[in-house]
């Protein structure tokens, strides 16, 4: 209740079960896990002091929390692309929203830049490492949802509204 974190896995090959361990640290979100193809699991939560954190799990061992440059008033997103560990908040102060990159090899934070847009909410972040892409969902400020796709070379390449049907009264059924 008072926003502790705790850790816990399950061994998928007996199926037993580590029991609980308490990391350093709070939040007020839920916090937000990645995971990379090397079987590192990051972990970015949203302290209370509003700044964001990021630790990593490798071999069993947390490395420790890492304050990134940046606040939020809402739960962070994350996602990793190929060495490239991707965060996208909401702007602290208003709605805007932030794409932030760190490369996972050099461990180098390599910044924030602003995306175009606002949201009122938590955004919404996946990867498609298949096609090297990332998918990012936000609602507007018009309560619809809006879906950006983020290629490395590209960059965002702009906003598409979900489409959906807005009579409550039409029903499909089965």
């Amino acid at each position: 209740m008072d926003g502790p974190l705790w850790y816990a896995y399950v061994n998928l090959t007996d199926n037993g079960f580590s029991g609980w361990s308490k990391l350093p640290g709070r939040t007020p979100w839920k916090p937000i896990f990645a995971a990379s193809e090397d079987g590192l699991l990051y972990l970015i939560v949203r302290g209370s002091n509003n700044r964001i954190y990021l630790n990593v799990l490798e071999g069993g061992v947390w490395k420790g929390w890492i304050a990134l440059p940046r606040f939020t008033s809402v739960a962070p997103s994350t996602a990793v692309l190929g060495d490239k560990l991707h965060i996208v908040v909401k702007g602290s102060r208003d709605n805007s929203i932030w794409h932030g990159v760190m490369d996972t090899v050099s461990w180098k934070w390599l910044g924030w830049s602003r995306i175009p847009g606002s949201t009122p909410s938590v955004p919404d972040l996946a990867s498609d490492q298949k096609n090297n892409r990332l998918y990012l969902a936000v609602r507007g400020s018009n309560n619809r949802i809006y879906i950006n796709i983020y290629e490395e070379e590209l960059g965002w390449l702009g906003w598409i509204q979900v489409p959906s049907d807005n009579n409550p009264t039409s029903r499909h059924s089965d």
